[in-house]
């Protein structure tokens, strides 16, 4: 009867542990296609972040999105940018008609925009149709609504209430 518990118990400790490098494994797997897929922004910064999804990266490891999803809660990584957590990578495309210009990540697209607002003259700060017709003439077809949401989810306030 003993030997039949410890049995049991040694049989849970090897399966716990096989677990957990299974689950390191998939992690590992995760962290290299994120690095292989942003390899540019690893080297440039937001302006070169692709846009990328749960289920990309989940078809590219060969596990589920849900996995995937489990798998970068509450991970970071450590890059030349700085650490970040793993979700940060994931982002949705912006402005992207099927072209040859490569989808942009709306993430990139904020940023950009927090620059162009912190770097405007404050006597005359740029409307968000300024700031789309600015995309606009990159190549990028972005809608002065998304302009103001994403504006808004940074916590920038609109132009005629950042004039001094």
């Amino acid at each position: 009867e003993e030997k039949a518990f410890v049995r049991g118990k040694l049989q849970s400790a090897v399966t716990f542990i096989k677990g957990i490098e299974q689950r390191g494994q998939t992690l590992l797997a995760i962290s290299q296609v994120l690095v292989e897929r942003q390899k540019d922004f690893l080297a440039s910064g937001y302006q070169a972040l692709v846009p990328l999804s749960l289920k990309d990266v989940a078809q590219a490891v060969d596990r589920n999105e849900s996995t995937v999803s489990r798998a970068i809660n509450d991970k970071y990584i450590d890059t030349p940018q700085g650490i970040y957590p793993m979700k940060f990578f994931f982002s949705q495309a912006v402005g992207h008609n099927g072209g040859d210009k490569p989808a942009v990540s709306n993430r990139s697209v904020k940023e950009e925009i927090r620059d162009l607002i912190e770097g405007e003259d404050p006597s005359s700060p740029l409307s968000d149709l300024e700031i789309q017709r600015h995309f606009e003439k990159k190549g990028l077809k972005i809608a002065r609504r998304t302009v103001t949401k994403y504006r808004q989810a940074l916590g920038l306030l609109p132009s005629h209430q950042r004039r001094s």
